[in-house]
């Protein structure tokens, strides 16, 4: 033996293998075993209670099955929250989706991919979903606003392209507002989900038949939190501010009459109290009638004041919509779609627009990363659908060779963001044009790519060493005349 062995020290003239240190209750920082350890020591800190989730939403109306109802009332009742939350959903809609191999090397990885692509329909595969992934991937997205949403997984047999037997699966999806409480199993796994349907009896879904989507998932806390939670309290003062409005509106938009009796007038005119009392109250009558539209005109003696109770200056109306907007503004913030305001604001440049455009793709990648491990890796509670696919269909496979579920699309457009600094670049002969170059910038903007003929055309007339400048002021109006209209007509100016 000598050093170089592993797992032995020198300890005087010997080699010895040490076994693990015990705890020095003096010294805790000398604990080191000589092996990892199995199990688990800690607890997540999650409380738990009867199934239900608590302590983490202060408020009991906003979490589990209510928190879900009331979701679904904001956005479909405030018109921004509903038109920020449709932008974000349809971007993310607009994402290219293909399973790639674990291992491209491996033709076993290889042939998973190709299978999963073809269960999933995706990469001009059949699909054997029961219906698109488009609609199946509108039904996860759900769980963004609420903070949380799952799937039943529905198994079954059928023929791939091939023609072979193989095990599908098809997503059903499961709305939050019928969930009841969540099953735990050991060490706070998660075992199962319950639900409550209305007008079903109570169903019990084990953990490792659902596809689990959790927003900013914590410890054990299954229900995690919803884009639309911080926007709650602004949701309800915007509403209250609009019944304000709207009853301030009804209260002042017609005059309030404000009835003044001249008793000085009244008995200088030779009339009794009496007979004061009863034209005044005659006269109420008269214009109670009047106000609920049974009559048109009203007579009255001159000791008879009329005036107008409020009226115009009784209510801020600037005030009022002032913080609406403001609240309109928390509601897009909230959903990270601030460009759909950009020109009702004091700021309406472009590049404002790009960056919040930018933020809006990345937040909306990571939404989109959720389902994708979800989906992904080995089968677990809550998630490995294609771990387990793979598994009835192949046998035992590394968890490294499995199916990656991956989106593309909406990572930003670094040709579009340097288009505009390309003939600078060009003129301080950092970049050179070239025929690749010139096709993507034509691309770019719409343009068709130049034939031979007319790039040899270009080149017959240009001088032997161009300048790069003026190379690419020609460059320029090649893209203009190959893209003008035909029959325009220049006008000079």
């Amino acid at each position: 033996m000598s050093l170089s062995d592993p797992g032995y020290v020198q300890h005087g003239n010997l080699l010895v293998k040490p076994r693990a240190v015990r705890l020095n209750e003096s010294r805790p920082e000398n604990y080191m075993p000589s092996r990892p350890p199995k199990g688990v020591a800690g607890k997540s800190g999650t409380q738990w209670s009867g199934g239900f989730i608590s302590d983490i939403e202060q408020q009991a109306s906003l979490s589990g099955a209510e928190w879900a109802k009331t979701s679904v009332q904001m956005r479909r009742t405030d018109g921004r929250l509903a038109a920020s939350w449709s932008v974000r959903k349809q971007t993310a809609l607009s994402a290219t989706w293909r399973f790639e191999p674990g291992d491209t090397d491996d033709p076993d990885s290889v042939r998973y991919a190709d299978y999963a692509n073809e269960a999933f329909g995706l990469d001009g595969g059949a699909g054997h979903l029961g219906d698109t992934w488009e609609n199946v991937l509108s039904q996860m997205l759900e769980f963004v606003p609420v903070g949380y949403r799952y799937l039943e997984e529905v198994y079954a047999l059928g023929r791939d392209s091939a023609g072979d037997v193989r095990y599908f699966v098809v997503f059903e999806d499961r709305e939050p507002s019928a969930h009841m409480h969540w099953v735990e199993g050991e060490n706070e796994t998660l075992a199962a989900v319950k639900q409550s349907p209305p007008g079903s009896p109570i169903t019990e879904i084990p953990a490792h038949k659902i596809v689990l989507l959790v927003r900013h998932l914590t410890g054990a806390n299954w229900e995690g939190q919803g884009a639309d939670r911080p926007a709650w309290w602004v949701w309800q003062l915007k509403r209250h501010l609009l019944d304000q409005m709207g009853i301030a509106a009804d209260r002042w938009a017609n005059p309030v009459p404000d009835i003044e009796v001249d008793r000085v007038a009244a008995r200088e005119a030779n009339y009794s109290e009496a007979e004061v009392e009863s034209i005044r109250d005659a006269y109420i009558l008269q214009i109670q009638n009047m106000v609920s539209r049974q009559q048109s005109e009203t007579h009255r003696p001159k000791f008879l004041q009329v005036g107008a109770h409020g009226g115009p200056g009784t209510v801020d109306w600037a005030g009022m919509l002032a913080t609406v907007e403001w609240c309109d503004a928390e509601l897009s913030a909230n959903y990270t779609t601030e460009a759909m305001r950009l020109g009702l604001t004091d700021t309406g440049a472009r590049s404002v627009g790009e960056v919040h455009e930018q933020v809006l793709r990345r937040v909306v990648a990571n939404d989109l990363d959720i389902i994708a491990g979800a989906i992904c890796g080995r089968s677990r509670p809550g998630g490995g659908t294609i771990g387990r696919l793979v598994t009835w269909n192949f046998g035992a496979v590394d968890d490294g060779k499995l199916p990656r579920l991956t989106h593309s699309g909406l990572e930003p457009d670094r040709f579009a963001d340097a288009a505009s600094s390309l003939p600078g670049a060009v003129q301080a002969g950092l970049l050179t044009w070239d025929e690749g170059l010139e096709n993507r910038y034509r691309e770019h903007i719409g343009a068709e790519p130049l034939s031979d003929n007319q790039r040899a055309g270009v080149a017959a007339s240009a001088p032997a060493e161009p300048d790069p400048a003026a190379l690419a002021a020609r460059l320029a109006d090649r893209i203009y005349e190959a893209s003008r209209p035909r029959g325009q007509i220049e006008l000079p100016l």
